[in-house]
């Protein structure tokens, strides 16, 4: 059975952490667009006080789905193998 992998975008910062929520969460966002709308927001901030070179920058995190003891090796290289077709657009 073939399942899709997610991609997590989050926002690396300059001193090369991640931004971090009040709560001691990393922000991570589901799509790139969402992702770049916080980093806009990040630069904005930054020129409000003074800061013309803030240099954060956009990550992603590729996550596989849950795996059981069960499953091999083997399932879980074909599954990253279609994927990584898929998205390079390449064949198998």
């Amino acid at each position: 059975m073939m399942t899709d992998y997610a991609t997590r975008w989050a926002i690396r910062l300059p001193d090369g952490r991640l931004a971090m929520s009040s709560v001691g969460q990393a922000w991570m966002w589901d799509n790139r667009q969402t992702a770049e709308q916080a980093i806009g927001y990040f630069q904005h901030n930054a020129e409000r006080m003074g800061i013309t070179d803030w240099r954060g920058e956009i990550v992603r995190q590729y996550c596989t789905p849950w795996l059981a003891d069960s499953d091999t090796g083997e399932r879980l290289v074909d599954e990253l193998t279609a994927w990584l077709a898929r998205e390079t657009g390449t064949a198998q």
